[in-house]
C-alpha cells in the first residue's frame, strides 16, 4: 500500500511518533523496508495502521475508494 493510499484513508498524516531502538533493530527494519518497496517511514506507518485497524478494516475501506475511482472513470 502506497502512502498516498495511506492518507487518503486515514486523512492527512501530521503527527510525530519518535522511539529510540537498538542499532540491530534499526538495521532490520531497514532490510524490510526496502525489501517491501516501502522507505522506513511508510513501513511503520503500515505496521501501526494494520496492528491498531486490523488487515480487514484497511481492505475494505480500499475497496470502498476503488468503487468510488472506478465510478468516475468507468472503464
Amino acid at each position: 500500500m502506497s502512502d498516498e493510499i495511506t492518507m487518503s484513508l486515514f486523512g492527512k498524516c501530521t503527527e510525530d511518533i519518535k522511539t529510540r531502538v537498538p542499532f540491530n533493530t534499526k538495521e532490520s527494519l531497514a532490510r524490510m523496508a526496502h525489501e517491501a518497496q516501502m522507505n522506513e517511514s511508510e513501513f511503520l506507518r503500515m505496521i501501526i495502521t494494520l496492528y491498531i485497524y486490523g488487515e480487514q478494516e484497511i481492505l475494505r475501506l480500499q475497496q470502498e475508494q476503488l468503487k468510488k475511482i472506478t465510478k468516475r472513470f468507468p472503464q
